[in-house]
């Protein structure tokens, strides 16, 4: 997969007028707050999201998650809203999407300009943007460190949100290579997971599940990829693809541990993806060792230093 080359960047020159962007319909400015001023950006909402397919091949690896969430997006259409926000001093355009879960809230990914910096005029927008409630529980994706640092700091100190904070990796691979990973046979068999059964088990499973993540789990199982490895008929290692462009979810059963099923079934994903033309990716939280390893181990390489911010409204 060609991941740049001078005419993705002709396109983004193309992508980045403004004259054509309004062209395409990115003219509607419903979002824009009546008082700002004149020097402060302003978002758009994007009816196309397709369009911006260049600018995120572009920022590959880094821009893996939301990269992919663009490609997910036929089947997440009607949750997603997409916006730009134009950077006069990098001359490029800031990339956010977001949607609801019922489990963390609004989710915010973002996909900064290559080595943009994050000006007052840029904090500004984000924290005055009407899209985003931060009064609201939310969660912010896979954020870059130095959109995470405005972020949190937009959370803490502008709205007074008790925000948590998850340093990560983000991990990628070439989607060429990841079509020659090799899947061997055994006594087992990988196939896409059961919905019913699949939710039962990633509830069980999956550390990160909450009330509300039903809702979640479905959905990811029912319009993105899955795999399981059973054995004997029950399902023992799982993966999914994610709803804000990752592969993740990952987990075997205690008793099955350390016959390789875990690397089998992230392969199998790895390799699925990126027939599906998605860029494979995951994300590990720094301080765990043993996933690092891991994703080493699949042939995964970190692509970014990157944040996972929460904000969980209290009820008091």
């Amino acid at each position: 997969m060609d991941l740049g080359g001078n005419g993705a960047k002709d396109k983004i020159g193309i992508l980045l007028n403004i004259t054509y962007f309004s062209s395409l319909g990115l003219q509607n400015q419903s979002y824009i707050r009546s008082n700002m001023s004149a020097s402060i950006p302003a978002f758009q909402l994007v009816e196309e999201p397709r369009i911006l397919e260049p600018i995120l091949t572009q920022r590959l690896p880094v821009s893996t998650n939301i990269y992919n969430i663009l490609k997910q997006n036929k089947s997440w259409k009607s949750e997603h809203q997409w916006f730009t926000l134009q950077d006069l001093t990098a001359k490029d355009v800031w990339v956010v999407v977001t949607y609801v879960r019922k489990d963390y809230g609004q989710v915010i990914c973002i996909s900064r300009p290559p080595n943009a910096q994050v000006t007052p005029e840029i904090r500004t927008a984000f924290s005055n943007c009407e899209f985003i409630d931060w009064s609201e529980s939310f969660m912010a994706a896979c954020i870059e460190t130095p959109v995470s640092d405005m972020i949190s700091s937009i959370s803490i100190r502008d709205k007074g949100n008790c925000t948590e904070i998850h340093p990560c990796y983000v991990y990628s691979m070439d989607p060429e290579e990841a079509l020659q990973l090799n899947i061997p046979s055994g006594n087992y068999e990988i196939k896409s997971i059961d919905t019913e059964e699949g939710i039962e088990f990633l509830l069980k499973t999956w550390k990160y599940a909450m009330e509300g993540s039903r809702d979640y789990v479905e959905n990811c199982l029912k319009r993105n990829l899955s795999f399981g490895v059973y054995i004997n008929n029950e399902i023992v290692a799982d993966v999914i693809f994610d709803c804000h462009g990752l592969i993740g979810m990952l987990y075997s059963l205690p008793e099955y541990r350390g016959q390789g099923l875990g690397q089998l079934v992230m392969r199998k994903a790895m390799k699925e993806s990126a027939a599906h033309q998605f860029v494979p990716g995951s994300t590990v939280e720094k301080r765990n060792i043993a996933a690092r390893t891991f994703m080493e181990r699949v042939g995964y390489k970190v692509a970014a230093e990157v944040d996972y911010l929460f904000y969980n409204k209290p009820t008091y």
